[in-house]
């Protein structure tokens, strides 16, 4: 699969204002929602994604991307940010949401 596969499934869930869980997001990658160790290997997907989106000036796709324990990200969406310059880096709930609102509301307006 492709980047624009992952891209466009996020998008989607964007202009709905919504979230997805990594097991959600994998067929989208080429990979099975029961793939051991599903973060690291979309990764890459959300990190080439999430570059594209920044030089464009959009907010991050990847904040949409949550775990289903928790529905929230995991520690890479922050370690990404980080290594975007965006945050310092560490779990920070609060930037999350408003990266995540960001990203809906980019979407959404586009729709």
């Amino acid at each position: 699969m492709t980047d624009r596969a992952v891209r466009d499934k996020l998008a989607e869930v964007a202009e709905h204002e919504g979230t997805i869980t990594y097991g959600e997001l994998a067929p989208f990658a080429g990979f099975l929602s029961s793939t051991p160790y599903l973060g690291s290997r979309l990764s890459p997907f959300l990190r080439r994604i999430d570059k594209a989106e920044q030089r464009h000036g959009r907010p991050l796709l990847s904040a949409l991307v949550v775990t289903k324990a928790s529905g929230t990200p995991g520690a890479g969406f922050y370690a990404l940010t980080a290594k975007l310059g965006l945050h310092p880096g560490g779990i920070d709930e609060a930037y999350w949401q408003r990266e995540l609102n960001r990203t809906h509301a980019y979407h959404r307006d586009r729709a």
